[in-house]
């Protein structure tokens, strides 16, 4: 079920054929989304998280916020997290700090979380990345 793959607020994993598949049809649809790009994860709400591969980018190996489902162009693909280690790293200190909680409900097992908490320890830990100097 998709609650087990929900181990952090922002969404899913897609399986590989998935998003290779998202990778082939944006790259071909989306000329904000650059062939250097390629997704990791992905909300319920039309919103990508990306990995930049291009070696001569400043923003090479950082995670991008991209919201596909907003109608303006070009769109604003922006920082999230400096790293897969600086994103590892917020996921593992959300759950120390009881910022995430795994709570059972009537429907299974849901994510709390505390979304103010988790922006706070994210801009800490991701001082490069753009999106969080929009919160507090």
């Amino acid at each position: 079920s998709n609650a087990a793959q929900s181990i952090f607020s922002r969404g899913t994993f897609p399986d590989l054929d998935t998003a290779i598949k998202t990778y082939q049809y944006y790259t071909k649809h989306d000329p904000d989304f650059k062939k250097t790009y390629f997704m990791l994860f992905e909300s319920r709400a039309g919103e990508m998280f990306l990995i930049d591969c291009d070696n001569d980018s400043e923003r090479y190996g950082m995670i991008l916020f991209h919201d596909v489902s907003l109608l303006v162009s070009p769109k604003v693909i922006t920082t999230m997290y400096d790293s897969i280690s600086t994103f590892s790293k917020s996921i593992i200190e959300c759950y120390r700090e009881g910022i995430y909680k795994f709570e059972h409900t009537d429907v299974g097992m849901i994510l709390n979380v505390d979304f103010e908490a988790e922006a706070v320890l994210s801009k800490r830990l991701n001082q490069k990345s753009k999106i969080w100097k929009y919160f507090f």
